[in-house]
């Protein structure tokens, strides 16, 4: 009987997986979650409440290393809006930020790896 085999991974690719680095990808990664952080801090502005202005302007990110982004707002008051008291309803403005751009997460990642690999 025959054997069937398939292989997944081509010599090209092989030849671009031996010369991609750790770092490299780090690098790429980062590049892309710099993007997405800024694309976050825009959506949070345009849906937090405004009053005064000053929440608004408190809306930040800052890279933590490579693989990480943070994501918040320096407002003392900035966790009674978006979670909301006792008194007052939650008004949500940095969690649907941060969900509206989980889809761009998994795009960027696949842009992180290809541009490591070099493809």
């Amino acid at each position: 009987m025959p054997k069937q085999s398939f292989q997944l991974i081509s010599d090209t690719l092989s030849q671009h997986l031996q010369q991609c680095t750790s770092e490299r990808l780090l690098y790429e990664v980062g590049q892309e979650l710099d993007v997405i952080g800024a694309n976050i801090v825009d959506v949070a502005k345009e849906l937090v409440p405004v009053d005064t202005g000053f929440l608004q302007s408190s809306i930040y990110y800052q890279m933590i290393d490579q693989g990480t982004v943070e994501v918040g707002a320096e407002a003392e008051y900035a966790s009674y809006v978006e979670m909301g008291t006792y008194k007052m309803a939650p008004q949500p403005y940095l969690r649907p930020a941060i969900d509206s751009q989980l889809p761009a997460i998994a795009d960027a990642m696949m842009v992180a790896l290809r541009n490591a690999l070099g493809v």
